[in-house]
């Protein structure tokens, strides 16, 4: 083996065995978060307005990556990468990808946390809330948080996978759980 392949070869290794311990860290999160919210006996009911809060911590957050979009855009037409043209139609191909970025983490929090605030609001109007349901949402919105920061600082899809993942693996919890809920 040459020295030239020995380093990209290393630091592979590295980013894979990095990469396979933050996966098992949220498998591990995912694993045992019903454990500890049974533990906090899940199925207790809790003020039904508590709901909203989680819900309110996702729009806040949805917002604060709005704000990122104009502020990496006048970043980028003042360093003279893109100009007012290049936004005519949305974003043309030569916008750069740091530019771009925050755009897409914005399109995706718009996408699949839809459910998340149906869920939430059926919680809140059919009064079914319980701190097992309450705890689960928060950890959407935390899933949610973290799969953003990853993707608009060092964007390792590998991260953002398992995050990505782990947020849709308590959506369907609590879509589960809501609907089991329901219909007893």
């Amino acid at each position: 083996m040459s020295k030239v392949n020995a380093v990209p070869e290393a630091q592979a290794r590295v980013t894979i065995e990095r990469s396979s311990i933050f996966i098992g860290r949220v498998t591990h999160i995912c694993y045992y978060a019903p454990v500890f919210a049974r533990s906090l006996k899940g199925r207790e009911p809790v003020d039904q307005t508590a709901i909203l809060y989680p819900m309110m911590a996702l729009v806040g957050w949805t917002l604060c990556v709005l704000l990122v979009i104009p502020y990496r855009r006048f970043q980028a037409a003042f360093a003279r990468e893109v100009t007012i043209e290049d936004f005519r139609l949305g974003e043309s191909h030569r916008v750069p990808y740091h530019v771009s970025l925050a755009n897409r983490n914005f399109m995706n929090l718009l996408e699949v946390p839809v459910l998340f605030y149906v869920v939430c609001i059926i919680l809140y109007v059919s009064q079914g809330v319980t701190s097992l349901l309450f705890v689960l949402a928060w950890a959407y919105v935390a899933c949610r948080v973290f799969h953003s920061l990853v993707h608009l600082t060092y964007n390792r899809v590998i991260h953002r996978l398992g995050l990505f993942a782990a947020s849709n693996l308590v959506l369907l919890a609590l879509w589960v759980m809501t609907a089991l809920d329901l219909t007893a």
